[in-house]
């Protein structure tokens, strides 16, 4: 039973993480998975970066561990001097490092169209 479990609830977190959408409007990042929706307005967020995936996957594990796999995650800076992870964008460096690119670009063209 706890092997079942030990290994069955990792399996079904990994399943679920496959079905992450995610897309930007011209106002707002919106990541949608099977737990949980973000929604986060441009004007609200200072920066993105990609930070080493740390969560249910590598079971909270050092971020240079094995388990990590070289699994990247999104980080949102928000102008109200908060931050998060969204652990839903887990991603290898590559692609996370374009997607970050890709949205900072999008947050430095949404401030110049400010001023």
């Amino acid at each position: 039973m706890v092997l079942a479990l030990m290994i069955g609830a990792p399996a079904a977190v990994f399943i679920l993480s496959l079905r992450v959408r995610a897309h930007a409007t011209r106002s707002e990042l919106i990541v949608r998975s099977y737990l949980k929706t973000y929604v986060e307005r441009f004007d609200d967020v200072l920066a993105f970066a990609d930070v080493a995936y740390s969560g249910m996957w590598n079971r909270s594990a050092d971020t240079t561990s094995w388990l990590n796999a070289g699994l990247q995650m999104i980080d949102v800076s928000r102008t109200d001097g908060t931050g998060y992870s969204l652990r839903a964008t887990m991603v290898l460096r590559r692609s996370s490092e374009r997607i970050v690119a890709a949205l900072n670009n999008r947050l430095l063209g949404s401030m110049a169209g400010q001023f």
